[in-house]
């Protein structure tokens, strides 16, 4: 669909715990009833949930769309440490449920989209696509956990990389919070504020997480990912030379070439760099042209029958992948006098 101008389908749920969903629920008579919806967009989608639950019955139902349904859903369920405690996938079921008996804490419920058999008896993953609607019931909490929120900028860039972090946002539903801890992920140590300034030295890819904890001890964590790119090195060129000769016609017209190589730092020809250059003497103006294969780029001036000198003087070069060294050139103005 890319290829069409088509977009993807933006990804509606986090992949992991750190990136989870939360849904709060309904109460009332000391069950919360959870609900939330979600779509399984391309293959490979994995949609988390988070929940928090007393001691006692969870019951979790993922139900594809009712009509024309593509979706072969598994569902998971984890603790609060991400270890599973069930699994569903009924083999004659596009559906899945899940009944177990919680201790008590957070957990994740992990929806994502399978296939059963294989391409010659059954179907793949590949269009396991579409609509779900999870449900369930579990025992309510005492206490609810806070909600963690988290923003970054920038996430992507040159290293050293100095990114801010905020929690701006963060809340606890019922209580207040206690403590705010960043963790950058390069092996720094926490950081426990607000927000904070990091900077990533050495380029990665690096996932900052952000943990929250409200003053029952309940906690909620939300996670970033940062990419520290390498610089990017450019290759130094100069100019190596440059010649100028005469041609005389018939006519009593001049007419002088200039010849400008251009080598890299290791003395290699650069082929395809744009060198710029001015003519004065008895003649004036101004050109660019391309080395070729040979790292020479060759210009021509306007004819003349008058007597003099024949100046060219380079004035620039330039390469995508280049950088331009003037302090390394050996020669960078040539005349030849008629």
């Amino acid at each position: 669909m890319a290829s069409n101008g088509v977009a993807a389908r933006a990804d509606d749920h986090g992949n992991t715990t750190g990136t989870a969903s939360r849904v709060a629920g309904v109460t009332s008579a000391g069950v919360t009833t959870l609900e939330a919806g979600g779509f399984i967009e391309r293959t490979g989608d994995v949609d988390v949930f988070s929940f928090v639950a007393a001691a006692g019955p969870v019951s979790i139902s993922v139900a594809p769309a009712r009509r024309s349904a593509n979706l072969d859903v598994r569902v998971e369920l984890r603790d609060g440490s991400g270890n599973m405690l069930a699994s569903g996938n009924p083999v004659d079921s596009l559906g899945a449920t899940l009944s177990v008996t919680s201790g008590g804490g957070t957990y994740f419920v992990v929806v994502t989209g399978v296939g059963k058999g294989g391409l010659t008896t059954d179907y793949s993953s590949y269009g396991s696509l579409g609509e779900y609607l999870l449900s369930g019931t579990v025992p309510a909490a005492t206490s609810q956990p806070p909600v963690a929120v988290l923003s970054a900028a920038p996430t992507s860039g040159v290293a050293p990389l100095v990114v801010n972090f905020s929690s701006a946002g963060s809340r606890d539903p019922d209580g207040s919070i206690a403590r705010i801890e960043w963790n950058f992920g390069d092996g720094a140590a926490p950081v426990l504020a607000a927000s904070a300034s990091h900077s990533y030295a050495t380029p990665g890819v690096y996932t900052a997480t952000l943990k929250v904890t409200d003053s029952a001890g309940l906690t909620d964590t939300k996670s970033v990912t940062i990419n520290a790119n390498a610089p990017v090195v450019l290759q130094s060129m100069h100019v190596d030379a440059t010649t100028v000769t005469l041609r005389t016609f018939r006519n009593g017209n001049a007419e002088a070439t200039a010849q400008v190589t251009v080598r890299d730092g290791s003395g290699n020809a650069v082929p395809g760099a744009t060198v710029t250059g001015t003519w004065s003497g008895v003649v004036s103006g101004s050109g660019s042209a391309l080395t070729g294969s040979s790292g020479v780029a060759s210009f021509k001036s306007a004819r003349t029958k008058a007597s003099g000198t024949f100046t060219f003087s380079v004035t620039g070069v330039t390469l995508s992948g280049y950088q331009y060294a003037p302090s390394s050139n050996t020669e960078v103005s040539d005349s030849a006098t008629r």
